[in-house]
């Protein structure tokens, strides 16, 4: 039986700003349909190693592989082009468009890709989190979940083969954090999408499947935490030396 292929396989990946490692060495894989979370303190790399997955940032050395295209020698168009249809992109800041409704929000990547829009694929986004009743409402005019849950929508809309979400819940109070971690885990339980999460939100983080800790640019552990957010601290403390 021929064995699947990692939805994401990076190998002995290395960034550096300024002469400053930040990315050392790194290989990580990610199994098609995995729900997991990458954590570790504020300059670990967190964000950087997310960026050079999403073909934000180009490495110095090492391969990625993302549903079989190299990210890491593709050219500025064709990274740009593969991320609008292949990967969902999630990040602390909204980062939606004040004059667009919800609703054209959600469908500007097909806009974008001079697609026509999938109404029923947007119906069901909608539908799915709870925006139904709000997808004529302006950004401004939601809360603050209802707008990272656009956002997440609109990650969502071309069916990518990968969710990326980098702190999501940072802009979040507890409850919305609370209840969109619930949609994350729904949406992967429901569609069977791959996730990887980059957080140092543990309530976020516990809900995964495995946790990976990063330190200093390296993986240093990885853990199933099975939703006990106690261990996941414990196993993060001991991990970071504190």
């Amino acid at each position: 039986m021929n064995e699947i292929p990692p939805v994401l396989s990076v190998r002995n990946l290395s960034k550096s700003f300024d002469g400053l490692p930040v990315i050392r060495d790194l290989s990580f894989s990610l199994a098609p349909g995995a729900f997991e979370a990458v954590m570790g303190p504020s300059g670990s790399g967190k964000s950087t190693f997310l960026h050079l997955v999403a073909g934000l940032l180009a490495p110095d050395a090492g391969t990625i592989s993302v549903a079989g295209v190299d990210m890491a020698t593709a050219s500025d168009d064709e990274r740009t082009l593969f991320r609008r249809r292949n990967l969902g992109l999630v990040f602390q800041d909204f980062n939606l468009l004040p004059t667009l409704t919800a609703e054209e929000n959600i469908a500007l990547p097909f806009l974008l890709d001079r697609r026509p829009v999938d109404a029923k694929r947007i119906a069901w986004l909608l539908d799915f989190f709870g925006l139904a009743a709000r997808r004529r409402h302006l950004p401004h005019a939601l809360s603050g979940g209802e707008r990272q849950r656009v956002a997440i929508a609109r990650a969502l809309a071309m069916s990518p083969s990968l969710l990326l979400a980098d702190e999501p819940t940072g802009n979040l109070d507890s409850a919305n954090a609370r209840n969109f971690c619930g949609l994350l885990a729904r949406l992967h339980a429901e569609t069977d999408l791959s996730i990887l999460l980059v957080t140092h939100d543990l309530i976020a983080a516990s809900a995964t499947d495995r946790i990976h800790l990063l330190r200093d640019g390296a993986f240093v552990e990885s853990f199933v935490p099975s939703g006990d957010r106690e261990l996941a601290a414990r196993r993060y403390l001991a991990a970071m030396g504190a």
